[in-house]
């Protein structure tokens, strides 16, 4: 088969993300995975972008481009180069992360006259549109798209007229070689320079509405109450909502000096170290939950919200406590009941680091979208590219 026949693929992810988010995460690392298991793989993304910098950082092949521009001639001029790009790497496989992406890959391949598959990489928790010109590129000019979550299923089916054979499901990874140094949580304090001996509950996330950090210091104000020895702790960088504000709403609320704003941090790792409880307030967005599985990683007990991919990932009762969005009381009691049983929040990390060791590592990730590739490769040349569409199976349960 041709799968067998060639053992090296020959990759580009375009990842043209403009920010460095769970999207751009999921499209760098997959692209270092596959890179590390022999493929010939390039990034492709925005200039001066965070992703592609991260990709450069991570000794991978990048090339910039403007493809996310709306001005028809920088468009076009960046469709050319990637023709130009596809044709001098032998390219077999264009995989977009993002809608623009997506749209210059579809049309290289029609002017390579399809000899080059198309994969489209839905991390966006916003349905697609539906009018015709997206139908027309899903259906006929896409040779699969990947779901990483199950929640995704159905609004992007039902959007674009989608049978399930061309939808395949591939959950996100994380790498465990950034928590392969277990430490405890003690010795991570002492590195921060924190001195808290109390229960210590944070999150992590850009301070953005939909992140849920009011929630978050609500359900705080009522964990204090009964546990005042408790630290919150918020990780996270501005955005749509500033520090001050946040910090105006934990002093109105009367425990300005039992939560920490540590601002950005280029690496979070140690900080989810430090943490006795590990929050993820969503009240939207969610599809790859890429801090739910660092903290799962890092064997912290998580309590979550019932948004989008988290209850695929977090276990109620097993690797963690779910709780509904929004819901300042039910946030504090799942704290709560975490932080005065530290027996049973201990086996609720564990379980956890398990379980992203049995499902959610980068391996599973590039092992899962790696078989995919072949198989829409295969299809190709098996003489399904006239429908363009492959029997997909389920890559993750």
């Amino acid at each position: 088969m041709f799968a067998q026949a060639e053992k090296k693929l020959r990759v580009l992810e375009l990842v043209n993300v403009r920010w460095w988010n769970a999207c751009a995460e999921y499209g760098v690392h997959l692209a270092l995975g596959l890179h590390r298991r022999g493929h010939r793989v390039i990034v492709v993304g925005g200039e001066n972008s965070l992703a592609l910098r991260e990709a450069q950082r991570l000794g991978l092949p990048v090339r910039p481009t403007k493809m996310e521009s709306h001005h028809p001639a920088t468009f076009l001029s960046s469709l050319l180069a990637l023709v130009r790009l596809v044709r001098r790497e032998r390219i077999q496989v264009i995989n977009a992360h993002r809608a623009e992406g997506h749209l210059c890959a579809a049309l290289a391949s029609l002017l390579l006259r399809e000899k080059v598959v198309v994969v489209r990489t839905r991390g966006d928790v916003r349905s697609p549109k539906g009018h015709w010109l997206n139908r027309i590129l899903h259906h006929r000019l896409t040779d699969a798209i990947v779901l990483p979550s199950k929640a995704m299923r159905k609004p992007v089916s039902e959007a674009l007229g989608l049978s399930a054979n061309k939808l395949c499901l591939i959950p996100p990874g994380v790498d465990l070689r950034r928590f392969a140094n277990l430490r405890s949580k003690e010795e991570w304090r002492k590195t921060l320079g924190w001195t808290d001996q109390g229960t210590v509950v944070g999150i992590v996330g850009r301070y953005s509405p939909v992140k849920g950090h009011r929630v978050f210091l609500k359900a705080a104000h009522l964990v204090l109450k009964a546990n005042p020895q408790t630290t919150f702790v918020i990780v996270g960088h501005e955005a749509q909502i500033k520090t001050a504000d946040l910090q105006g709403l934990a002093r109105r609320l009367g425990f300005a000096d039992r939560v920490r704003f540590t601002g950005f941090v280029p690496d979070v790792t140690p900080y989810i170290g430090a943490f006795d409880v590990a929050v993820v307030a969503s009240l939207g967005s969610e599809v790859i939950c890429r801090v739910t599985l660092e903290y799962m990683a890092a064997a912290k007990p998580v309590v979550g919200t019932t948004v989008n991919a988290i209850p695929e990932i977090v276990v109620h009762g097993s690797t963690g406590l779910l709780v509904p969005p929004g819901n300042p009381g039910a946030m504090s009691e799942a704290i709560l009941s975490l932080a005065q049983n530290p027996q049973k929040a201990r086996a609720l990390g564990q379980a956890g680091r398990r379980r992203v060791e049995e499902e959610f590592t980068i391996d599973h990730l590039v092992q899962r979208t790696e078989a995919l590739y072949w198989q829409v490769i295969e299809a190709r040349h098996g003489g399904a590219s006239k429908s363009r569409t492959v029997s997909l199976t389920e890559q993750g349960s």
